[in-house]
């Protein structure tokens, strides 16, 4: 009866081992299974973002494009041609075109003469690095007389950084701040080169 009972709680633990092997490899296939389903999805995931990189890439790419025309274009729309200046003609390419006023209330007229004043006008944000070309007018409120002046157009001592203009009106003295309290300033425009 000792024999029987040994053997029996060796084919007890055999059978144990048989059905934990079993178990074992049954949870080590699900593990596989689950291992390959996840690769898998990780794969197609990947493939996923990746392609939807590409297309980023592939507008990205259009956008730039289409941005280098933009760019391209403005520069034709703001093409500024100076065939002749003070000094000789610069790069195309730094052609610029640049305007201001004295201001109504802030000119700084001198008197001059007996009958005219002068001011200074400063140009110098315009970044200029060979003398502009300038245009001018007055500007100025009622009663001012400014339209009886002369020399609104007569530029003096132009540089890169200012030029002066000389007034005179003897149908009305300027002098004495009647320019500045009928708000004369000069209004210009200057078009030459930065580099």
């Amino acid at each position: 009866a000792v024999v029987s009972t040994q053997s029996t709680g060796r084919e007890d633990i055999e059978d144990l081992k048989i059905k934990v092997s079993a178990n074992l490899s049954e949870r080590i296939d699900d593990l596989k299974d689950s291992l390959q389903d996840t690769k898998v999805e990780i794969l197609q995931n990947t493939a996923q973002k990746i392609e939807e990189l590409k297309n980023k890439a592939e507008e990205m790419k259009t956008d730039i494009e289409l941005t280098k025309d933009k760019l391209e274009n403005l520069k034709k729309e703001r093409e500024v041609d100076i065939v002749s200046g003070e000094e000789w003609v610069g790069n195309k390419s730094c052609a610029k075109v640049c305007a201001g006023t004295t201001g109504r209330n802030t000119t700084n007229w001198k008197d001059f003469s007996t009958d005219g004043v002068y001011t200074d006008v400063d140009i110098s944000k315009c970044g200029f690095v060979k003398i502009p070309t300038i245009t001018t007018a007055l500007e100025g409120l009622n009663p001012g007389y400014h339209w009886r002046s002369t020399g609104p157009a007569a530029i003096y001592t132009a540089t890169t950084h200012y030029f002066r203009i000389y007034i005179r009106n003897t149908y009305w003295n300027p002098q004495g701040g009647q320019a500045a309290s009928t708000g004369w300033n000069v209004e210009w425009i200057a078009a030459g080169f930065t580099c």
